[in-house]
C-alpha cells in the first residue's frame, strides 16, 4: 500500500510538470492562430472588400478559430449601441483563450478595424500580424526551454519525494 502511495505521488508530480509544459504549448498555438486570423482578415479585406460586420460573422463561425469566444461575442453584439472598438476590447480581454500579450495586440487592432479606409486597415493589420509573429517566436523559445524544464522538474520532484518517503 505504501508503494502505491509513493507511485501516485511520483505520477502526480510528473503530471503537474507535463501540464505546465502543455500550457506553454497551448499559449504558443493560440498566438499562432491569432496571427493567422490577422492574416485572414487582411486577405478578406483586400480581395473581397468585406465590411467589418460580415468579416466578424464569417470568422466567428470559422472552425479554425473556434477556440476564441471573442469573435462570436463581438459578432453577436455588433449591432448594439456600443462602439465596435469597445465591444472588441471587452470581448478580447474576457476571452481566456487569448494569451495576455496577444490580447494587448488584439485590443489595438480593434481600434483600427472599420475606422479607416481599406489601405489603412491593411497596413495596421500587417503591422499587428508582424507583432503577433514576433510574440509567437518569443513564446516558442520560452515553450522549448521552459517546457523541458517543467517536465524534468516534475519528474525530479516526484523522484525526490518518493526517495524521501522510502
Amino acid at each position: 500500500m505504501r508503494w502505491l502511495g509513493i507511485l501516485c505521488l511520483f505520477l502526480t508530480c510528473t503530471g503537474i510538470g507535463m501540464h505546465a509544459a502543455r500550457q506553454l504549448r497551448t499559449r504558443l498555438a493560440h498566438t499562432q492562430k491569432l496571427s493567422a486570423l490577422l492574416g485572414d482578415f487582411s486577405t478578406y479585406i483586400r480581395y473581397q472588400c468585406t465590411p467589418l460586420e460580415e468579416l466578424l460573422y464569417q470568422f466567428a463561425e470559422h472552425p479554425n478559430y473556434a477556440d476564441f469566444s471573442f469573435l462570436r461575442q463581438v459578432s453577436r453584439e455588433f449591432c448594439t449601441e456600443i462602439p465596435p472598438r469597445e465591444l472588441w476590447r471587452d470581448a478580447v480581454t474576457a476571452d481566456t483563450a487569448v494569451p495576455e500579450q496577444a490580447a494587448e495586440i488584439l485590443c489595438t487592432v480593434g481600434n483600427v478595424l472599420g475606422t479607416t479606409d481599406m489601405e489603412g486597415q491593411l497596413a495596421a493589420l500587417e503591422l499587428h500580424r508582424r507583432r503577433m509573429d514576433a510574440l509567437a517566436d518569443e513564446l516558442k523559445t520560452i515553450s522549448d526551454k521552459k517546457g523541458e524544464l517543467y517536465r524534468r522538474l516534475g519528474v525530479l520532484l516526484g523522484a525526490m519525494l518518493a526517495v524521501m518517503l522510502i
